[in-house]
């Protein structure tokens, strides 16, 4: 039970740090100082994001000129939805989108592929119900929602929304780095699509290498898409789950990865504390290299683009339950002091 609360102290105190005041702390390029980074990364995701688009917008006053030729054209009352492309394939096509309104532009866009949304996560010919003129969100205004792939190695999905109503309106862009939208599904009562993908804002050098993606559910909430932790909660695994877990991560060729992997596996499902208990069982005190491992892991953790979700969702209180004391009291218990 020590070790275990050790480990857990050990990676909990920098992981929850970020509930305090980080001021202005300087961030280091060299990783010099792990704790400085940490307080960076966190500061960088800590306040309001505007998630960012694939598809480069054309302002009104610029001219259009659309990359390739006509692809689909999709009609939703008083709005058509014009598609281009090269069709040389799904990952350098080169393509642009221009959406009328009673025959004046209201939108124009360019991207590496531009396509209408597609239900099931289907692209193209394979796609059968596309989202134009449903409402998606749940506030009685048919939506349209285009994807768009910028191109390149390891890069970059994006979703965007846009009313098709008595208004047009751009609602929101989501980003999903190299994660490309599973499918939109109603996993609730309410009538809005909530939206199943990936998070891989960890992956292919942003935080860590190598293809890092964690599921994530997206609801409509407030106005904007937002990660729906109570959707994605899953119970805390047995006692005999955790040592098999442990015994996988230590026949993993790379034990660092395996361990990470599982790690965010268990954070992701709301079982944040189950996470350093599979620390403490796959990796002894008495090994070297673990609490390296956990330092990085923890330093690595706020730089992902949900971190305040995840530690909203993980919540605090089970937190000061599973270590006994959380960053920020003034005096840690006697138990811990070692």
């Amino acid at each position: 039970m020590k070790q275990l609360q050790l480990c857990l102290l050990g990676g909990l105190t920098m992981l929850l740090a970020g509930v305090a005041d980080s001021g202005n702390v300087p961030v280091t390029d060299d990783y010099a100082s792990p704790v400085l980074d940490w307080w960076g990364g966190f500061r960088r995701y800590s306040g309001p994001r505007q998630f960012e688009s694939a598809i480069q917008r054309v302002e009104e006053n610029q001219k259009f000129v659309p990359t390739g030729e006509l692809r689909a054209r999709k009609s939703f009352r008083n709005y058509v939805v014009k598609i281009y492309g090269h069709g040389y394939g799904i990952y350098d096509d080169g393509g642009s989108v221009e959406i009328t309104r009673n025959g004046t532009r209201v939108f124009a866009g360019h991207s590496g592929r531009i396509e209408i949304a597609c239900v099931d996560g289907g692209e193209g010919d394979t796609c059968t119900t596309t989202l134009i003129g449903r409402d998606v969100t749940g506030d009685g205004i048919p939506d349209l929602v285009l994807t768009g792939y910028s191109g390149g190695m390891h890069c970059c999905h994006s979703l965007d929304f846009f009313e098709l109503g008595s208004q047009f309106r751009h609602i929101q862009s989501v980003y999903s780095d190299d994660a490309h939208f599973s499918r939109f599904v109603n996993l609730d009562a309410d009538p809005a699509l909530e939206i199943e993908v990936d998070d891989a804002s960890y992956a292919y050098g942003r935080v860590w290498t190598g293809p890092i993606f964690n599921p994530i559910i997206l609801k409509f909430q407030n106005g904007q898409y937002r990660m729906a932790g109570n959707l994605m909660r899953k119970p805390p695994m047995t006692r005999r789950e955790l040592e098999t877990l442990a015994d996988s991560a230590r026949a993993y060729s790379y034990l660092e990865d395996g361990l990470r992997h599982d790690m965010l596996s268990l954070i992701y499902t709301g079982n944040a504390r189950q996470a350093w208990e599979l620390c403490a069982l796959t990796w002894p005190p008495d090994v070297a290299g673990r609490q390296a491992f956990l330092t990085t892991f923890v330093t690595n953790l706020p730089k992902g683009r949900y971190w305040r979700e995840l530690l909203e969702m993980n919540g605090r209180e089970a937190m000061r339950e599973a270590i006994g004391w959380l960053p920020g009291e003034e005096d840690i218990p006697p138990s811990l002091r070692e």
